[in-house]
């Protein structure tokens, strides 16, 4: 292939062809014109490598590779789709964000009534995101002390939201 001729009859001779070809694999008209298209490309920058006798092989191994690519792409792209359905249906399902919600609401209501030390307990864990050997640190009770706490503050949350909901 020395030249523009060269490609020209190439692209007149197999276009039809593999756009036939990737249509058998990809179902999108428009993407197998754009896998063709991209082919083709890639025959024009390599047009200096590539002989005569081989052209016809090598657009074929190009829309094949490419059709594969964009399925897999396509795969990716579904699976991703699925994915952030399934993280963000809690938050799109009205019902669930509303017994959500009222479950929280509810829980925040308990906390504010609860005594120290277990309130103080509680919130320093939950609130202020502190781990139970800081908490006994700073409270200068010992750990299992604060285990203790928190076990009766859990409690105390279950007892109260069972019997308003």
């Amino acid at each position: 292939m020395d030249g523009h001729i060269d490609f020209e009859q190439i692209f007149k001779t197999y276009y039809t062809q593999l756009y036939c070809f990737a249509r058998q694999i990809i179902n999108d008209e428009q993407e197998c014109h754009d896998i063709v298209s991209e082919a083709y490309e890639d025959v024009w920058r390599n047009i200096a490598s590539i002989r005569k006798e081989t052209a016809k092989a090598y657009l074929y191994t190009c829309v094949r590779n490419k059709s594969i690519n964009r399925l897999r792409h396509n795969n990716t792209h579904r699976q991703y789709i699925e994915y952030c359905k399934k993280m963000t249906a809690p938050y799109t399902n009205s019902d669930d964000l509303n017994e959500r919600l009222e479950k929280e609401r509810l829980i925040n209501e308990v906390v504010e009534t609860m005594q120290p030390p277990i309130g103080d307990v509680l919130r320093a864990c939950f609130i202020d995101r502190k781990k139970y050997y800081e908490i006994a640190k700073e409270m200068g009770i010992s750990l299992s002390l604060v285990k203790k706490y928190m076990t009766k503050a859990i409690a105390i949350i279950r007892e109260n939201i069972q019997k308003k909901t």
